[in-house]
């Protein structure tokens, strides 16, 4: 099982922390044994520790890189001296394309010179939400190392758990510190991709 899709260049896309379908499949890797430990904490460092766009619509990465891909070329912006001249006719030093399914993507130049196009969903898009990234983590990390039915009542317990055991924050007092992991803990709730792939990984591991 693979939970990233290869992105091709010349498109940078950081997908574990942008793209919520990736996300799931990295927890149910996860869950299924698939991902050493220090493969985990590497992935959950790219997540970074600031607030976070998340893309929760229904394209998948190859999607979203082929859209985008597909509107530079038609613009003959594809191509590098192209693309670094069309980023910076903006005076922010950014373009915004909208793609099949209205959401919109915010696009940079890449410090890397292979990848040169780098995306990520715009801030205030369609089918994307903003999160702080340690509660987005915690999530991740909470839907790996539990089953999360009949947990509510420690979740305070397990919360703590968390932070101190993989991620060195200190313990939060009582549930009024956990409204944003909650709020990141709903996004996969109610994801029926992700409740299939967390009962088949539950299934494997009984």
């Amino acid at each position: 099982m693979s939970f990233q899709e290869n992105i091709a260049p010349p498109v940078l896309f950081n997908a574990i922390k942008h793209h919520r379908a990736s996300q799931i499949n990295f927890v149910s890797a996860s869950r299924h044994g698939l991902l050493s430990a220090a493969r985990q904490n590497n992935q959950l460092l790219k997540v970074g520790n600031s607030m976070i766009d998340l893309y929760c619509g229904g394209l998948s990465v190859a999607q979203i890189c082929m859209e985008i891909a597909g509107q530079l070329k038609s613009m003959k912006c594809y191509e590098r001296r192209d693309y670094l001249r069309f980023v910076n006719t903006s005076r922010k030093k950014f373009k915004m394309l909208e793609l099949s399914d209205k959401s919109s993507w915010t696009l940079l130049i890449g410090r890397e010179p292979q990848r040169y196009i780098h995306i990520h969903p715009s801030r205030a898009s369609l089918h994307t939400v903003r999160v702080r990234a340690l509660a987005l983590k915690t999530a991740l990390l909470l839907l790996i190392n539990y089953e999360m039915a009949g947990c509510e009542n420690n979740l305070i317990g397990l919360v703590n758990e968390i932070r101190g055991k993989y991620l060195r924050e200190s313990p939060i007092k009582n549930e009024s510190y956990a409204k944003g992991l909650k709020r990141a803990l709903n996004l996969f709730n109610h994801s029926p991709e992700a409740y299939m792939l967390l009962r088949s990984s539950a299934s494997a591991r009984q």
